[in-house]
């Protein structure tokens, strides 16, 4: 695939100014594929998440209980979140990288990502998980799926999100207002 010289250059120019927003060391853009790329993006957008979210009190063993965020079936996603939580916390806590196969239990995961190059739907996956309170993401070219909370979408050229404060509230997970003010789409939760 030949990626369009102008978008590799966005794309790094992206990633720079995520990296001083979200504190990760600057990265070359010559030493990294457009894919490499957007995967940094997502990565450090998933990581942030946890610092947005409001788990109920009884989701944590202990105040030092770490935030687990799972990732099923992309191993890249999983290297790019262990480089970036690595010494890191949310909200104070300690922060674990689980790999998870396909089919594998999610216990005790807390942020819940599921790529596109997964087998299965990820809705097979979600579904289980409502009333859970598990932050899903996906990155589905057909948007949010059901029991999704988060989705990646790429607009114009630009690593974006899409939010369900529906599947947020099914799954007893409160969104701060300051990531609902920075995502491309917000639907609406059930009770108003």
């Amino acid at each position: 695939m030949t990626v369009p010289r102008g978008l590799l250059q966005f794309l790094a120019v992206s990633l720079l100014l995520l990296g001083s927003l979200f504190h990760l060391s600057p990265l070359q853009a010559q030493d990294h594929s457009t894919e490499d790329i957007v995967r940094q993006v997502k990565a450090a957008y998933l990581f942030k998440f946890g610092n947005y979210v409001l788990w109920p009190a009884q989701t944590f063993a202990s105040d030092q209980s770490p935030i687990v965020i799972g990732v099923v079936a992309e191993d890249r996603m999983a290297d790019e979140l262990t480089r970036i939580a690595a010494g890191r916390t949310i909200s104070q806590r300690p922060v674990s990288i689980r790999r998870l196969q396909y089919g594998e239990p999610v216990s005790g995961v807390h942020i819940l990502f599921i790529g596109h190059e997964t087998e299965q739907s990820p809705s097979n996956l979600l579904t289980p998980l409502r009333g859970e309170p598990v932050l899903g993401v996906t990155e589905e070219d057909r948007g949010l799926m059901p029991g999704g909370i988060i989705n990646f979408v790429l607009d114009n050229n630009r690593v974006r999100f899409d939010v369900s404060l529906a599947a947020a509230e099914q799954n007893h997970l409160q969104l701060s207002a300051a990531l609902l003010s920075v995502a491309r789409k917000v639907e609406k939760s059930n009770v108003e």
